[in-house]
C-alpha cells in the first residue's frame, strides 16, 4: 500500500533565527507551520494539523499569554487545515501528533471523529504539566479535545517493525496500518515523546516527516543545530543531538529520501505545499 502526501500552510510564528540554529542571526524570522495530509486507500490521515485561530483564545489568559508574547503567531481563519480541506475534512480518519506543542495541535479539535495517534510519552508529558510548567514546555491544555483520552492510540502499542536499509541508521518503527505505508519513528530530543512519520508514497520516493528535529533542511545540512540553551529549555540536548546525527547520516546515505521538517519553507516548496494566496505577510 502506498500513499500520496500534501502539505498545507496553516500559519506562522516569528522569533530570532538564532533560536533555531546556532549560526543564525539575531533578527526575527518567520517560521510557517505546515500540516501534512496523507491520502491512503480513500481516507485521509493528518500529521500535525498545525495552527488554527483558537490559538489566540487559548493564549488570552495568563500564564498562557506568555506563549503568544514569546513566539508571536499568525493564524488566520482561512489558514486552518479544516477550512482548506473543506468537505474533505470529513474523510480524516486519523490525526497523528508528532508532539503536543501548540503550533502543531491547535487544529486538532476540528477533526472530532478522527482517532488521535501519539506516543504515550508525549501524552503523559502533556497531561502532567499545569500552569507555567505547561506553557514553558510549549503546551496549551485547552487545545486538546475533551474526549481525547478515549480517542488516543499510542504508537508504542502498534506493531513494531524493522525499517532496515530504508531508513538506516534508524532501526525500527511503529506500523500504523500494518502495511508499512505509514511508519512512526521515535525522534527524541526536541519534545518528550516526539515521533516522526515515514510515508511510502506512490511516486516511489519516501517522505519522512521529521517534525521539529530541525527547523530547516539548511541548518541540518550545515550541522547548525539550535544553541544549547534552546535545546535544554524545550527538551533534552543529548537526545536532540543523537536524533540530529541520525538524520544527517540518513540524508547522506539515502539521497532519495525526502526529509520534511514541519517549519521548513525549502522542503515545503519542493513538495508543492498549498499556501493560501491571501495569507498575511
Amino acid at each position: 500500500m502506498s500513499a500520496a502526501l500534501s502539505l498545507y500552510w496553516t500559519g506562522a510564528c516569528r522569533h530570532p533565527q538564532i533560536s533555531t540554529r546556532r549560526d543564525g542571526a539575531l533578527c526575527a524570522h518567520d517560521y510557517p507551520m505546515f500540516a501534512a495530509v496523507i491520502e491512503r486507500n480513500g481516507a485521509r490521515i493528518v500529521v500535525d494539523p498545525g495552527y488554527a485561530p483558537r490559538f489566540f483564545a487559548a493564549t488570552e489568559p495568563f500564564p498562557e499569554r506568555l506563549y503568544r508574547w514569546t513566539t508571536p503567531a499568525t493564524c488566520p481563519a482561512h489558514g486552518a487545515l479544516c477550512t482548506q480541506l473543506g468537505a474533505g475534512a470529513a474523510d480524516v480518519t486519523h490525526v497523528v501528533l508528532t508532539h503536543f506543542h501548540a503550533d502543531h495541535m491547535a487544529g486538532l479539535i476540528d477533526f472530532p471523529n478522527a482517532k488521535i495517534v501519539a506516543s504515550r510519552a508525549a501524552w503523559n508529558a502533556f497531561r502532567a504539566r499545569r500552569g507555567f510548567g505547561a506553557v514553558s514546555s510549549g503546551y496549551l491544555k485547552t487545545l486538546a479535545p475533551e474526549d481525547i483520552e478515549v480517542r488516543l492510540i499510542f504508537a508504542e502499542d502498534l506493531p513494531r517493525v524493522s525499517v532496515g536499509a530504508r531508513a538506516a541508521p534508524f532501526d525500527n518503527a511503529h506500523d500504523l496500518f500494518g502495511d508499512a505505508s505509514v511508519l512512526l519513528i521515535d525522534l527524541p530530543g526536541h519534545a518528550e515523546g516526539q515521533i516522526g512519520a515515514l510515508i511510502a508514497c506512490a511516486d516511489g520516493a519516501d517522505r519522512f516527516l521529521i517534525a521539529d528535529s530541525t527547523w530547516s533542511l539548511g541548518s541540518l545540512m550545515a550541522d547548525a543545530p539550535p544553541p544549547w540553551p534552546v535545546m535544554r529549555f524545550l527538551g533534552a540536548p543529548p537526545r536532540y543531538r543523537e536524533t540530529w546525527a541520525r538524520l544527517r547520516a540518513l540524508a547522506a546515505n539515502n539521497r532519495e529520501m525526502r526529509l520534511i521538517p514541519a517549519h521548513c519553507t525549502e522542503a515545503a516548496a519542493r513538495e508543492g505545499a498549498k499556501i493560501p494566496d491571501n495569507r498575511p505577510v
